[in-house]
């Protein structure tokens, strides 16, 4: 009502997941504010829900590599990389795309 804030930026892991960021992005939307989830880019979870709501226009991504090791190398399983400042929205697997890899599953 005061427009104390322009923008929301939930952390996936500290407001209760997947379920908790839907619910908060719908209510900012009834505000008219966006959300920019903070660092909803750095894995699949945070990337698919910034896709699949409206109002996220941005993706706060950042991921690290020792110079010459690409990202794809060090992306969590399921996660896109940037090109050209963008994310491109391509899942090749069922659901978030995970690609759990059989020998992580030898364990168990």
């Amino acid at each position: 009502e005061n427009r104390w804030l322009d923008m929301l930026q939930p952390d996936l892991q500290w407001v209760g997941g997947l379920t908790a960021c839907v619910k908060i992005c719908n209510m900012a939307a009834a505000a008219g504010l966006e959300v920019c989830l903070h660092g909803g880019g750095r894995d699949a979870y945070g990337q698919h829900l910034s896709w699949a709501m409206p109002n996220t226009p941005w993706c706060e991504y950042f991921i690290g590599s020792d110079p010459g090791v690409p990202l794809e190398e060090v992306a969590q399983p399921g996660a896109r990389v940037p090109r050209n400042s963008y994310l491109e929205f391509a899942p090749s697997g069922p659901g978030f795309d995970l690609g759990i890899e059989e020998d992580w599953l030898v364990p168990f």
